[in-house]
């Protein structure tokens, strides 16, 4: 690997970890409605019925609360806190080679950075509403979504290559009603590494933690979860998990 691509690929993985820790920094300070620790009650009790705190209402619906989660961990391209793709954890090749200072995630005419969900939200709404028997507090459902929260920085160019060759809102690690059929998330993006390979380009999406390619073919929700542990300990070492529920103080969403 060339010194560039070492220097880029440290460069990227400290903007990730500051994301993390900025985000359990927030989490210490005043109550913030823009927290999981909002939006994971809020989705538990519309999708079971059982009371939370009022603090957690929320007028956007499920999908959007979905949303509003992943933007709070930067798995955004819009602008604020961690925006523009910043604490995405996985990031295409093309992606590594933007100036960070350039990226526009924007809907205007510079828009260069996109968020792409390996299994898109609607789909991991269909999932929640089918596994909500499973989940007997928030903080299972939230770990249940963060598990299966795949994000991916793309470009806008990679984002429009998408068309015609992955289809939109779907992924088929899931059935129509959100029952599993694999396992493997980036499943999904194969037809993009196979067109990129028969005309000579390349599409590689890259862990930026380990600077390792991932492989679209084998690469599990369990490798996923494990990288997402390996992140959360280099961030924060006296923390297990940053992207858990449990970093939140929890009378922000106990009922009474």
């Amino acid at each position: 690997m060339s010194s560039n691509r070492l220097r880029s690929r440290d460069l990227h993985r400290a903007e990730l970890i500051k994301v993390l820790r900025d985000a359990h920094a927030a989490a210490e300070g005043p109550k913030q409605k823009r927290f999981p620790s909002r939006y994971s009650p809020f989705l538990w009790s519309e999708l079971t019925g059982r009371p939370v705190n009022p603090w957690c209402a929320f007028n956007g619906g499920v999908n959007l609360a979905i949303r509003r989660l992943h933007d709070f961990y930067g798995w955004m391209a819009k602008d604020g806190p961690g925006g523009r793709c910043a604490g995405a954890l996985y990031r295409t090749l093309d992606y590594l080679g933007l100036d960070p200072k350039q990226r526009d995630g924007s809907k205007g005419p510079g828009r260069n950075v996109h968020i792409e969900h390996a299994v898109p939200v609607g789909v991991l709404e269909k999932i929640l509403w089918h596994r909500k028997a499973d989940f007997d507090r928030p903080a299972e459902l939230h770990r249940f979504l963060v598990h299966h929260s795949v994000c991916v920085a793309f470009t806008h160019n990679e984002e429009r290559a998408m068309r015609g060759q992955v289809a939109p809102a779907t992924t088929d690690a899931f059935d129509s009603e959100g029952n599993p059929v694999h396992n493997y998330p980036f499943r999904r993006y194969l037809p993009l590494e196979h067109r990129a390979r028969a005309s000579g380009t390349q599409f590689r999406i890259i862990n930026v933690l380990s600077g390792a390619r991932v492989d679209l073919e084998h690469f599990s929700f369990a490798d996923h979860v494990r990288a997402l542990k390996q992140v959360s300990s280099m961030a924060l070492p006296s923390r297990s998990f940053l992207y858990g529920l449990e970093i939140f103080p929890v009378e922000h969403w106990i009922a009474g």
